[in-house]
């Protein structure tokens, strides 16, 4: 059995393929310190956090999955076993009895979207959200409006636009997030 994101379910996995583990709350820097330590190959994203509560606040870098840490499957499972019991680590994410496999193509292009000076993983990468131009017809994939279909209008600033849409019949002019949209 296969899942377009997670692969095989079966419990066969390719050599390159990464497994999913959950870890205790607030402690992926110790499980991945300590799965460091053992040699195990490891993926856990960071990206600053710029939401803040006062203005006073800087951003903070968190993790971009908080709880998670990505292990490249190695060969036996005693390998396994001694990463669910690490320190920081509460289990290896499972689906029944099946690993949650991730491909190692998934992985890949999470890291190709981390910066090459920081390794901070950039949330707004130039390539999430190509530069569209007016007139272009597109599609809003996430928020509130989608599914919707609409035409590119403009800009407005860096992370939003204007597009038309026709709700009930009438063309309205909406402001959306750029990350959310992409070319029909």
């Amino acid at each position: 059995m296969t899942d377009a994101l997670f692969g095989t379910l079966d419990g066969k996995t390719n050599r390159d393929d990464w497994c999913l583990l959950r870890t205790k709350p607030r402690q992926e820097q110790i499980a991945l310190n300590n799965l460091q330590r053992q040699k195990f190959h490891c993926f856990a994203p960071q990206a600053f956090n710029p939401s803040r509560k006062l203005p006073s606040q800087r951003p903070r870098v968190e993790f971009v999955f908080p709880g998670y840490i990505f292990l490249r499957r190695q060969e036996g499972s005693a390998d396994l076993s001694a990463a669910s019991y690490s320190r920081g680590v509460t289990t290896v994410v499972r689906f029944g009895h099946a690993l949650a496999v991730i491909p190692n193509k998934l992985i890949q292009c999470m890291k190709a979207m981390c910066c090459p000076e920081t390794g901070l993983f950039q949330l707004d990468h130039p390539d999430i959200c190509p530069d569209m131009t007016s007139g272009q017809n597109v599609r809003l994939f996430d928020g509130p409006f989608a599914g919707l279909e609409g035409v590119f209008e403009m800009p407005d600033g860096q992370q939003r636009a204007w597009i038309l849409v026709e709700i009930l019949g009438r063309s309205n002019r909406i402001k959306v997030e750029q990350r959310h949209l992409q070319s029909v």
